[in-house]
């Protein structure tokens, strides 16, 4: 169950740093992005915590979207 909502924090998180990027929402404060892409970042590494403990496989693209917020945030 703990990997479960992480999972899902980890989804909404991205939303809000997918919708800042494209400019969906127009009236947010910069920092607010920085904001959310760690918490995305660190939602999706307690999901590979959680596989780990019990012993799961990773869920299917969880590196890839977790190195895709790690890039963007290193080039911004």
């Amino acid at each position: 169950m703990n990997r479960e909502l992480y999972s899902e924090l980890a989804t909404a998180y991205k939303i809000v740093v997918h919708e800042m990027v494209t400019g969906a929402t127009l009236d947010l404060d910069p920092k607010l992005l920085v904001i959310a892409i760690q918490r995305a970042m660190s939602c999706l590494l307690h999901v590979h915590y959680q596989s780990v403990i019990v012993y799961d496989p990773y869920p299917a693209n969880s590196w890839k979207e977790l190195h895709g917020l790690y890039a963007y945030a290193e080039q911004n």
